[in-house]
């Protein structure tokens, strides 16, 4: 395959990512190598968010202590030039429900915005259920985004 085909195949993937809700069951794994993923996961998610790992890492070891599931994936919104419609919210249903509502964990995956005015991009989890939740980007004032995209793990049994 030419570079130029492989480019445009990985470009072909990268923009179906933001069409659906991409999920993936690890269920053959083990329950620490379960675990371990959860947790490196969250430290990913605390450093580029800034927070107190050690505390996030404490907090999120309780909430999935026992868990033997998760479930992860990206979904987003994206439009060329600032067209894209915000705010944008998108249902994401588990291939398969969990026995009870799971712990998860989000954060940015992709962010683009014009350099004209002040960048603003929120996120809201929301109606989180043993089905999936509901997950809502926004933007604000007279920022133009173009691209806002989420990375999400649901721990659970």
């Amino acid at each position: 395959m030419s570079n130029l085909e492989n480019s445009n195949n990985s470009e072909m993937q990268y923009c179906e990512r933001y069409d659906k809700a991409c999920c993936k069951r690890n269920t053959n794994a083990s329950t620490m190598m379960h675990l371990n993923e959860c947790i490196l996961f969250l430290a990913l998610l605390t450093i580029v968010a800034k927070c107190n790992p050690k505390e996030q890492e404490k907090k999120l070891s309780a909430r999935v202590a026992g868990s033997t599931e998760s479930i992860s994936g990206t979904v987003g919104h994206a439009g060329f030039q600032p067209t894209a419609k915000w705010p944008y919210s998108q249902r994401i249903d588990f291939n398969s429900p969990f026995d009870a509502t799971p712990t998860v964990t989000y954060g940015l995956y992709a962010l683009d915005s014009s350099d004209e005015a002040n960048l603003r991009v929120s996120t809201l989890l929301s109606n989180v259920s043993s089905t999936g939740f509901q997950l809502t980007l926004r933007t604000w004032s007279d920022s133009k985004l173009f691209e806002a995209a989420v990375s999400w793990m649901a721990c659970g049994k």
